[in-house]
Formats: structure tokens, C-alpha cells, sequence
């Protein structure tokens, strides 16, 4: 009987560790169930000009110039949108501005503006997504491939703006619509780094 008892000690230790083995494997399912974030990590390999360019997927992005004027700043022009920055170099920019950041004015507004011409108004609630296009050169990126930024050859450029729901325009409509210099990101046209 003694041999049984040690046998069957042995047999709850192979008992234990066959539970244990399978809820190893279970937590390991589990943690790869895991809902991932929607926002990709930067890989050590991937360029800085990449990296720059992955933060602008959700913007409108001009392809503009900068003109170095002295002690007054920089000239930044994107067709019709001007503004002055200092510390800017010479040369092709990319002018970057998020769809919030743009903010219905009355038609003779001034400051950093864009004429919207309205082709679509998205209601969402207390807010509503306003598309439409603007006399620029658009640009896009190339975050995908790596890439630098690429340009198109339109001489209107796609831009998106969220309004209040108050008020809203109707497509065919042109509104005018401002953005803060500070909301506004450059970026070279030549790496697609940021530079302000």
C-alpha cells in the first residue's frame, strides 16, 4: 500500500503540472488577445523624416514657400494662406493644419485665412466636418513607403475643417476660414522633417 500511496502522490504531481502547463498557455492566448493600439509604433529604423511625417495623416497639408525677410521674419505663403514666422530657412515647406484648428471668420477677416469652397458637410452632433478645396498646391504624404512628401499638380488642394454645428454651410458655398499661427506645422519638402 505504501507504493501506491507514493504513486499516487506522483500521480497528483503530473496532475498539477499538466493544469499548470495548459493556464501558462491560456495567459499567453489571453495577452495576445489584447486589443492593440490603433496609433503604430515607431520603429529605432525608421527615418526621422518618416517619423515627422506619420504625425501628419490626420492634416491638411499645403505645399507652400518660405522667403526670408530679414528682421521682420519669414514669409510663408501656401496659395493664398500668408503668414510670418522667424526662424524659418529659405526654401519648399510644407504647411500643416489640422482640421480643428480651422475656424469659420466672416468674408473679410484677415490673418493666416483660406477661402473653403464647400463640397460636403459632415454633421456629427455638436460639430460637423466641412470638406472641401482652397487655391493651393496640395501635399501628401508618403509615410507609408517612407517616403518624402510628395506633391500634386492640382491647383486646388483638398482641406478638411470641423465647424460648429450652429450656422453650418451648404455645399457650392465659400466660407473663409482662419488658423492661428501657432496651430500652423511646417515641415521641409525636401525630408519631410519637422521644422516648426
Amino acid at each position: 500500500m505504501a507504493k501506491k500511496r507514493t504513486k499516487g502522490k506522483a500521480s497528483r504531481k503530473v496532475a498539477r503540472k499538466k493544469i499548470a502547463k495548459p493556464s501558462a498557455k491560456r495567459r499567453t492566448a489571453s495577452a495576445a488577445k489584447k486589443p492593440r493600439s490603433s496609433t503604430p509604433k515607431t520603429s529605432s529604423s525608421k527615418s526621422a523624416a518618416a517619423s515627422a511625417v506619420d504625425s501628419t495623416a490626420a492634416m491638411n497639408l499645403l505645399r507652400g514657400r518660405a522667403s526670408d525677410r530679414g528682421p521682420a521674419g519669414t514669409e510663408i505663403t501656401a496659395g493664398e494662406l500668408r503668414f510670418t514666422r522667424a526662424g524659418v530657412p529659405d526654401g519648399e515647406v510644407i504647411v500643416g493644419i489640422r482640421p480643428e484648428s480651422l475656424d469659420p471668420v466672416p468674408a473679410d477677416a484677415a490673418g493666416p485665412v483660406l477661402d473653403l469652397d464647400v463640397d460636403l458637410v459632415e454633421p456629427l452632433g455638436e460639430q460637423a466636418l466641412v470638406h472641401g478645396t482652397v487655391a493651393a498646391t496640395a501635399a501628401r504624404s508618403g509615410a507609408e513607403e517612407e517616403q518624402a512628401i510628395l506633391t500634386d499638380a492640382s491647383s486646388r488642394a483638398p482641406v478638411t475643417a470641423v465647424f460648429p454645428a450652429a450656422g453650418l454651410p451648404a455645399p457650392g458655398d465659400r466660407v473663409r476660414v482662419r488658423a492661428a499661427e501657432e496651430r500652423i506645422y511646417l515641415f521641409s519638402a525636401a525630408t519631410g522633417e519637422s521644422i516648426w
